[in-house]
């Protein structure tokens, strides 16, 4: 069997997925909720049940919530199991991947300039590398890039609008962005019906089976978005976790500014699409118009859904970017051939192209000329390998377990089991008979579920859309009003405090004054405080 030689176009379009798989395999910091998900998954494998209500905490035990994204906590779950976290970060990572991979497809089709794919595409997952984490998102961002590969490249097939259906069947229980899956449909109806009544009755004729086709697609997206075990109430939580998260001040879900590397990206690449809009004055459809400014809107909204504008722009500016090229190299050669043409009149009179002596010369820079115009593809088949078995080797050497053997990498992205969490702490508390309530920082709730519950429960977690304005206030309290914190402490009945220093030192100087409270543990990161 002949094995197929590697073309450089190839290669360049291969760049963004690569680059996409760096930057997942090499992220040296835990997710915020990656420890929520896989602990729900656990729950739900062991009990055999959904979760329906409050099971984690002390604060709001037995309060119904709706745990939307499920499915996407059993695969975390049973991907955990089956390989720990390095497992994990390597099947986020190809979820990504196929991804990312989709949208430069989508853009190749619709560019044909392996270059000008791979810039653009390069640039998009710049946008969006701040968003890709471990969590359910990521199969949010899967579903989102496949869906957009049917409706842009699919058509009017009889079987797209099932395709879209069953999209949304398992995004609206895999992630709380399903309500994308449905507004997708809708744009390109509306972008098709605006088209048709722009150029009238004669292109009218011809795409009525197109119309049919996506307004189906928006009636089987919409019907399968309720699809799920919560119905209705998925609406509620996802309304739920923005406002709340907004309220809260939870920095990912804030209004994107240039204050950060996510909101500077993301305006970056916003004025990049002006002016490459403004620059070609090439016309756009009213479809593109319409994602652009949709997705426009929901990235200014917040900072974690800038992923969204990224996965739209490339396949809509890599056309305008290709044809700012050809008219740059189009500028380029004419400025060639009047350079040429006017060094020509400056040649000494002695001297002609036509002589002996410099007919050799005008032949290799006719040569050269020729050699630089050839096709990249073909230069060299060797090179092309070259280069090719170069990014295999990168690639095998960065993934979650190689890469502690990069030496390309820095040292904070070589560590093999890269953790925020107060692991020591925590192994303390598991090795000892500590149990009860526990007051921590948010950020290390889930942490300390997946390792204790159900002997320790803690005060709130990573779903801050749950917990009432009462005890979020209680819990921020606790922790910057030491005044406050033994009488709240003891209102929830809390026997257990593991609090980081470096939030606050006022509260570990508050209980070491009292006489209830007792240190048990300590080190750089963390400290323990029993009440018993």
């Amino acid at each position: 069997m002949r094995v197929p030689k590697p073309t450089l176009a190839a290669i360049w379009l291969v760049v963004p997925v690569l680059l996409t798989l760096l930057i997942v395999w090499t992220n040296s910091q835990f997710p915020l909720d990656f420890w929520l998900h896989v602990t729900s998954g656990r729950w739900m494998c062991e009990t055999h049940r959904l979760i329906a209500v409050d099971t984690f905490t002390h604060t709001i035990s037995g309060q119904q919530v709706q745990n939307q994204p499920w499915l996407a906590q059993l695969l975390m779950y049973q991907t955990c199991r089956l390989g720990g976290y390095p497992l994990v970060q390597f099947a986020f990572g190809a979820v990504y991947g196929v991804a990312i991979g989709l949208i430069t497809q989508l853009t190749y089709r619709r560019c044909r300039d392996s270059r000008v794919t791979a810039a653009v595409m390069v640039a998009a997952v710049a946008v969006a590398s701040t968003n890709m984490a471990i969590r359910p998102q990521a199969f949010s961002v899967l579903l989102f890039a496949a869906e957009l590969y049917v409706l842009c490249t699919w058509g009017a097939r009889r079987f797209t609008p099932w395709v879209v259906a069953g999209i949304e069947l398992l995004w609206s229980n895999m992630h709380g962005a399903f309500p994308l899956g449905v507004v997708l449909p809708y744009i390109f109806l509306i972008g098709a019906s605006g088209q048709r009544v722009w150029h009238g009755q004669r292109v009218a004729d011809q795409d009525t089976a197109g119309l049919r086709t996506r307004l189906l697609c928006c009636v089987l997206a919409t019907g399968a978005m309720f699809v799920n075990p919560q119905g209705l109430a998925n609406f509620k939580y996802v309304s739920g976790v923005a406002s709340r998260a907004t309220e809260r001040n939870i920095e990912e879900w804030q209004p994107t500014s240039v204050e950060n590397v996510a909101g500077t990206a993301f305006m970056l690449s916003v004025a990049g699409a002006l002016l490459v809009l403004g620059t070609t004055r090439r016309s756009t459809s009213l479809t593109d118009a319409l994602l652009l400014a949709s997705f426009f809107v929901v990235g200014v909204k917040s900072q974690r859904m800038v992923i969204w504008w990224a996965l739209v722009f490339p396949a809509i500016l890599a056309p305008q970017v290709g044809l700012l090229v050809q008219r740059c190299s189009a500028a380029g050669q004419r400025i060639w051939r009047a350079g040429r043409d006017r060094l020509a009149r400056w040649v000494p009179a002695g001297i002609s192209p036509d002589d002996s002596n410099t007919r050799g010369l005008f032949a290799q820079l006719r040569a050269l000329a020729a050699r630089i115009a050839r096709p990249r593809d073909t230069q060299s088949d060797t090179l092309n390998w070259i280069a090719a078995a170069s990014l295999c080797i990168l690639l095998a050497l960065s993934t979650p377990w190689t890469r502690p053997f990069n030496p390309l990498l820095p040292p904070h992205k070589r560590v093999a089991i890269p953790y925020d969490e107060p692991l020591e702490a925590v192994t303390f508390l598991a090795s000892s008979n500590y149990q009860g309530r526990m007051y921590q920082p948010m950020e290390w709730g889930s942490y300390v579920s997946w390792q204790l519950d159900p002997r320790v429960k803690v005060f709130v977690d990573s779903r801050i859309d749950f917990f009432p304005d009462s005890v979020w206030d209680d819990y921020v309290s606790i922790g910057t009003q030491p005044d406050r914190a033994l009488a709240t402490l003891n209102r929830y009945g809390v026997n257990l405090v593991l609090w980081d220093p470096r939030l606050s030192r006022a509260l570990p100087a508050t209980l070491d004054a009292s006489p209830e409270w007792r240190r048990v543990y300590s080190d750089g990161k963390s400290v323990v405080f029993w009440r018993g």
